[in-house]
């Protein structure tokens, strides 16, 4: 009986000594600054030690009259004195979701706790008085972080990054990033789903998940009608040529619309040939090209060659034939003046 009585002791002793591993809550207070004076069996202390084991993250709440830098550290190893790494503290509060490396005022914060062993709160720099914290230690994973408000009530944060629910405004999209998907409802009739204008409602879509508008009559307020200038449209084909020619006229506010080419029929030689800005000088046709030249095979015809819609030629188009006998088709459209 009295073996049986020893090892019943012996396994109530691990076990609570396997629950002091990791704190639930944890409060207490520091004063004083620097790494020399942070250790937890002395007082004054510099710091506060929270042992969070295989925690998520750790939320406190520092209060009291103080003048102070406050940092958060972490350890993988325990209480090693040269295995300390900064922490970011993300400052919670009502609508906000802030983080920087350190804090000199009373409120809520929280910080990542995965992989560290022990977490501490330390005055890097100290003026006066005693930080008193209360912690809490959670299992959550980071992307949700708990906090605790001053009238104990609890708070939630998403957080903000590309492992967290949240995203900041105008942050840029980057494959992997997790969020939670929006869902709509099929709504085939577009019946209302809410009570009143200003109330919130799902999005409207149909069987085939296509957002869409109730048939009828839909208002779109005040708009200017533009209405497009008359135009005459010209259509210009060439004879079979062998010489520079002339292809479409100057008329002002004159655009291409379509152009091709071909090598004359029945004639057994290779052609080139390019379209060019403005018409001939001197019988010669050597305008800004249109295009890269169009190098046709032997008897080849029928080969359409379309260039960039609406391109401006008010100075005329001319054909720059250095090689073989060619045919080239234009369209053209004149507009009105602007």
């Amino acid at each position: 009986m009295r073996g049986m009585t020893r090892c019943v002791v012996v396994a109530v002793m691990l076990a609570s000594a396997g629950a002091a591993a990791q704190d639930a809550f944890k409060s207490g207070n520091f004063t004083g600054a620097g790494a020399s004076t942070c250790v937890e069996a002395t007082l004054p202390r510099g710091c506060m030690y929270v042992h969070v084991s295989a925690a998520g993250s750790v939320t406190f709440r520092l209060s009291g009259t103080w003048s102070a830098t406050v940092l958060a550290e972490g350890s993988p190893d325990g209480d090693a004195a040269d295995a300390w790494v900064a922490l970011d503290i993300h400052t919670i509060a009502t609508g906000a979701w802030t983080m920087a490396a350190s804090t000199t005022a009373n409120g809520t914060y929280a910080v990542a706790a995965t992989g560290m062993k022990t977490i501490r709160l330390r005055a890097s720099a100290y003026t006066s008085g005693t930080v008193v914290v209360d912690a809490w230690i959670h299992s959550d994973p980071w992307s949700v972080v708990y906090a605790r408000a001053a009238d104990g009530s609890l708070q939630v944060s998403t957080g903000v990054g590309a492992l967290s629910l949240g995203k900041a405004e105008d942050a840029a999209h980057v494959s992997g990033d997790v969020g939670v998907m929006s869902l709509a409802v099929r709504n085939d009739a577009y019946a209302a789903r809410s009570g009143a204008d200003g109330d919130y409602t799902p999005l409207a879509v149909d069987s085939a998940g296509r957002l869409g508008l109730a048939a009828g009559t839909l208002n779109i307020g005040n708009v200017d009608v533009v209405s497009f200038p008359a135009a005459a449209t010209a259509n210009a084909a060439s004879a079979a040529v062998a010489v520079d020619t002339d292809l479409v006229a100057a008329v002002a506010n004159t655009r291409l619309t379509f152009w091709e080419c071909s090598e004359a029929a029945a004639v057994a030689a290779a052609a080139t040939v390019i379209l060019r800005h403005g018409v001939l000088a001197a019988a010669v046709c050597a305008g800004n090209a249109l295009g890269a030249p169009i190098e046709l095979a032997p008897n080849e015809t029928g080969d359409p060659r379309i260039s960039e819609r609406g391109v401006a030629v008010a100075s005329g188009v001319c054909m720059d034939v250095t090689a073989g006998t060619v045919i080239c088709n234009t369209a053209t459209v004149v507009e009105a003046a602007p």
